[in-house]
């Protein structure tokens, strides 16, 4: 979250990152490293030292993280960039990255209610739940839509942020 000159948030740097991050993932898909290639530095196998990659674990980390910093700076252009990348990278992530994206992807749904559903964000909800879907994912797509519907019931109430979604 960053402040401009007339001191309100600007969701830019956030916006930012989140895509900078994406081209990052999306690039590491596009390698060998991807699907569990190791980099041999040395090639002699007696003297060798192996790297294993460990940025889309780091990268998963760092969205966990955007994904908190959005609901709680109720950012939700920035929510709904985090839920567009996920929807996007999704169906070609390696299964353990899948389920980890399943995990964080779940664990944000107890700050999705803070956000006012805009166009926007439904929207990439919509594709989320799309996207998990066409890749075999039911329960966490389900998940995400019964979230979706319930924060789309608060829309011409009139509600704080604490009371948003029941």
């Amino acid at each position: 979250m960053d402040l401009d000159l007339d001191g309100e948030v600007n969701p830019d740097p956030g916006l930012l990152t989140i895509w900078n991050l994406r081209d990052l993932l999306a690039r590491w898909l596009a390698t060998d490293a991807a699907f569990g290639a190791t980099i041999q530095i040395d090639p002699d196998p007696v003297g060798s030292v192996v790297y294993v990659d460990n940025l889309p674990a780091r990268l998963m980390e760092a969205l966990e993280s955007l994904i908190v910093v959005a609901s709680e700076s109720m950012q939700h252009q920035s929510a709904a960039e985090i839920y567009r990348t996920f929807a996007r990278l999704y169906p070609r992530l390696p299964p353990d990255l899948q389920r980890r994206s399943e995990d964080c992807l779940m664990r944000s749904l107890s700050g999705l209610g803070d956000h006012i559903l805009t166009h926007e964000l439904a929207a990439s909800l919509s594709i989320l739940v799309d996207a998990l879907r066409l890749s075999g994912r039911p329960e966490c797509a389900g998940a995400i839509a019964l979230a979706r519907d319930k924060l789309a019931g608060s829309i011409s109430q009139l509600n704080s942020r604490s009371s948003r979604t029941p």
